[in-house]
Formats: structure tokens, sequence, C-alpha cells
């Protein structure tokens, strides 16, 4: 595997992680916005949405939504959802005929100190149609964020999921197609100073939004709530291995809450949305 910090490409160059060795301070109440980017999914295409960071700020996580085309429809595959410097980036393949509307989500923080550590790897579906990777923050920092990305063709590789994993990672899981070859990537963005303390909560569904009899494409929901008087900096989803899902929501909502939303089959073996918090 290949480490580095994030450049301005998806999957793209390592530098060192030297840079992370920088003075911070404690995040301050009141710091952090949203910025959303609207965008359209061609039909039967690819499309692409970054939410930017306002000058003097940075991303610390974010996520996306997606709009379902009707009560059936599950035909959506989550390609990119990862930070820049201070962008967040979203690309969405659609298998409708129709174009649709999505969101890209950017969580900001003013200041600096914060940056994106990247782990990548090539994928090869001849020898395993699951595979895994993971980027890790420095000793003495703390994950607050992250996400995940995949480079190749058409319906041929994707994000199944997209979570905080321990005190210093993020974890991402894609598939990939039967002998295909590709690229996959984790980001974690990290806090090098311990002045702020951390938490990751989580919530898993498997109740059906609405209630639909088995063989009848379903939406379970998923929302994760940091404590009491904590803030989100980021936030994840953890679906099961069968790629016929569809991730149509992860996001922030408020200061505390992550939104989660599946379309799937198979309700049952539920979905599970992760929050990082910013303990207050």
């Amino acid at each position: 595997m290949l480490k580095g910090r994030g450049g301005r490409g998806i999957v793209g160059g390592a530098v060192s992680l030297t840079a992370l060795a920088v003075a911070s301070i404690a995040f301050a109440a009141g710091d952090r916005t949203v910025e959303t980017k609207d965008f359209t999914i061609p039909g039967n295409d690819f499309g692409i949405g970054v939410a930017k960071c306002k000058k003097g700020s940075q991303v610390t996580g974010g996520g996306f939504s997606i709009t379902p085309l009707s009560a059936t429809d599950i035909y959506t595959r989550v390609k990119i959802a990862a930070p820049l410097e201070r962008e967040w980036s979203v690309g969405l393949e659609s298998f409708q005929e129709d174009d649709r509307s999505a969101t890209s989500y950017a969580l900001c923080r003013k200041g600096s100190g914060i940056r994106p550590v990247l782990e990548r790897q090539p994928v090869d579906g001849s020898v395993q149609s699951i595979n895994e990777v993971v980027a890790k923050c420095p000793r003495g920092s703390s994950v607050v964020g992250g996400g995940g990305a995949t480079k190749g063709g058409y319906n041929k590789t994707f994000i199944l999921e997209s979570r905080p994993e321990g005190s210093r990672s993020w974890y991402v899981k894609t598939f990939t197609a039967f002998d295909f070859a590709g690229k996959q990537a984790a980001y974690a963005t990290c806090d090098p100073k311990n002045s702020n303390n951390y938490e990751t909560v989580s919530e898993t569904s498997t109740t059906p939004v609405p209630v639909a009899r088995r063989g009848v494409v379903s939406e379970v929901r998923a929302n994760a709530k940091c404590p009491q008087g904590s803030e989100t900096t980021g936030g994840g989803y953890a679906t099961a291995n069968d790629p016929n899902r569809a991730v149509i929501v992860s996001r922030p909502k408020g200061e505390r809450t992550w939104l989660g939303a599946v379309r799937t089959y198979y309700p049952e073996e539920g979905f599970t949305s992760y929050a990082r918090c910013l303990l207050g």
C-alpha cells in the first residue's frame, strides 16, 4: 500500500505525512459550518458535486444525499465521497434513464491543522470481490472524519462502507466486479493536537420505511446522534456486502446528528450510520 497526504486528485499522488506535525488550537464553539452543493447525475451516467468551505476554513468531513426517482428505485452507486483540503467531493453513478438530483455536504471549521491522510491500493476482482482499505492518522492525533474513493469502469467498483474505526482510523470497504481491476482509497482527516476530545457513536436499523414485503425495494434509515453538548465533525455508514443495495443518504443534520439511508431488498440485514463527535 502507498501512504500519503491527499493532494488535488481523488486517488492521487502521495506526499510526506510530516506535514501533519503543525500547531493546532482547540476548536471554539460556533466555528463549524456546513456547506452544500446541489448537482445532477445524468441518466445512466456519472455525476460529481464539490462542496467548498469558505476561505479560512478547512473540511473535517462530509456526506451526500440522492433523490430517489420512484418507490422502487435502487440503482445508484457511490464511487467518491472524500475530503480535500477545503472541499468535499462526491461522485455518484445512476442506472436510471432519467436525470436525478443530488447534494454534496462539507463540514467546515475555521482555522488550520486538519489534514487528510490517504491510503490507497489496487483492487482485482479476479482475486476477491470485497476489498478493504484503512487510512490511519499519526500517533498522538485523532480522526475527525474521512471518506473513500474508487476508480474504475461504470458499475465495476464502488463503496459499500465508509466509517470511523477506533480513534485514529477511517475504514473503507468496496465492491469490485468479477475479473475487473481498479483502484480504491481511504481518507482520514486528522486533528494533530490532543486539545480536543472525540467519540464515535452509531445506530443500526433493520426497520423498513415504509414497511414493505420481502422482494420489494425498501428504505432503511439510521440516525447516529452525538451526546448533548457535542457536535459532528464527520460521519459515515456500513451496509451488507450485497451489491444490490443503494446508499442514498449519509449526511449531517443539525449540530449532532448524522443521517443515513439505504435502498435494499433485504432490510433485515441492517444498515448502520456513524457519527464522529467533538465533545463539548
